[in-house]
């Protein structure tokens, strides 16, 4: 019997005309499950016509269009004849125009995404705490203030007028000045201007008088960038600051004073004039020594 015959002589549904059809070719519903890869009990559903037992209408017409196929049978007969004795599912879709309905997050999106937010804001906590302390780190080896105690020297053109009765008997000591060196064409640092101390009245304004400074003068020469911190007999800070590649650099102060060099390979010391041995006094990279006079 042919497929034609088979849906136009009777009233059979999808699922007997499969039945007949296995069969007529000598398969067992085993076989069938094998080839078609879908379990036993889903064949005979489909063979009793016992659609509820499969997982939608969708599912049990696509299990009908392919059991159709296996047995050489019209895909299109077979599905005409499910569709007869199996109305199509109502549409399931939920209209809810008018009400406002909310729908909670279920846990597992709700945790993960507190996770999230969670996470990046440590990362940016962390990122800014860390652009702070740097800041903070580069205004204190950056700073260059001289510490109480310390004078720079000023220029020649800022240098005050000294009262012309007063200049002669004043009584004037130059108190300890940081100097900065400056370098000729020929690389022999210049030698610093000099600084003019004294009373000063605002009455009467003369030429001012010069000063010499101190005999005891420590030049740094540094080759690599190096911080250098000097102490007086007290312990009282006199000067620091991290210098750059390059520079030197002139402290004017009467001793005792205690140094401490980080870096003290990349830097060269002359006590006036006198080359000073940085080498005996480096432990790791810090030399600390004293000079006594």
């Amino acid at each position: 019997m042919t497929d034609q015959e088979l849906i136009e002589t009777s009233t059979q549904t999808a699922g007997a005309l499969l039945t007949q059809a296995r069969k007529e070719r000598n398969l067992t519903v085993v076989d069938v499950a094998g080839k078609l890869r879908i379990a036993p009990r889903q064949i005979e559903a489909l063979e009793a016509d016992e659609y509820a037992r499969l997982p939608g209408h969708t599912i049990a017409r696509g299990f009908v269009r392919n059991y159709a196929r296996l047995l050489q049978l019209n895909p299109e007969s077979v599905l005409e004849a499910f569709e007869k004795h199996v109305p199509k599912e109502a549409d399931t879709r939920i209209s809810l125009p008018d009400q406002k309905v909310q729908f909670s997050e279920s846990g597992n999106s709700r945790h993960n995404r507190v996770t999230l937010w969670a996470t990046l804001g440590i990362l940016v906590l962390t990122a800014l705490g860390v652009a702070i302390w740097k800041f903070d780190g580069n205004l204190k080896l950056g700073a260059t203030e001289p510490a109480p105690g310390l004078v720079p020297v000023p220029r020649a053109a800022d240098t005050p007028a000294v009262p012309t009765d007063v200049a002669s008997s004043a009584d004037v000591t130059a108190p300890p000045v940081v100097v900065p060196s400056t370098v000729t064409n020929a690389g022999i640092p210049a030698a610093p201007a000099a600084q003019t101390t004294a009373a000063v009245t605002p009455e009467i304004l003369s030429t001012p008088t010069p000063v010499s400074l101190s005999d005891h003068v420590v030049h740094l020469a540094f080759a690599g960038s190096a911080w250098v911190e000097v102490r007086d007999q007290s312990g009282k800070l006199v000067w620091s600051k991290n210098n750059a590649a390059g520079s030197e650099q002139d402290i004017t102060a009467a001793p005792p004073l205690s140094f401490t060099i980080g870096n003290a390979a990349k830097v060269k010391m002359t006590y006036n004039g006198d080359a000073f041995d940085l080498t005996p006094h480096i432990q790791g990279v810090v030399a600390k020594f004293k000079l006594e006079k």
